[in-house]
């Protein structure tokens, strides 16, 4: 019983946690300091975060290009129908106001 428990002990002193991908296996063996370690790992990761949103940035911004095109074009084409259908400038904006829910006083024409 006390074998076994001595060799208990010694399996368990040589147990040990592996967290990582061998990224900090590979920066002890490259004789790097603790700080010096640490500091690579951080950078590391800051570029890796950089570099990710370098290429995901322009998938984003085309999008985003995109929906405010169909914005623009949607409400532009509907003040043109509007204007060739007979309306006037001080028309559409009344319009629009109302839509939005000012049903104030009306535009004065100087």
């Amino acid at each position: 019983m006390v074998k076994q428990l001595a060799t208990l002990r010694a399996l368990t002193s040589q147990l040990r946690e592996e967290r990582d991908l061998g990224f900090d296996a590979w920066l002890k063996g490259l004789g790097l300091g603790p700080w010096l370690r640490n500091l690579v790992e951080y950078a590391s990761i800051i570029i890796s975060i950089v570099l990710l949103a370098l290429l995901l940035l322009p998938c984003i911004l085309q999008c985003l290009q995109g929906m405010i095109a169909r914005l623009i074009s949607s409400s532009f084409a509907g003040f043109v129908a509007q204007k060739e259908n007979g309306g006037s400038v001080e028309s559409l904006y009344t319009e629009w106001l109302r839509d939005k829910g000012h049903n104030g006083m009306p535009l004065v024409k100087q």
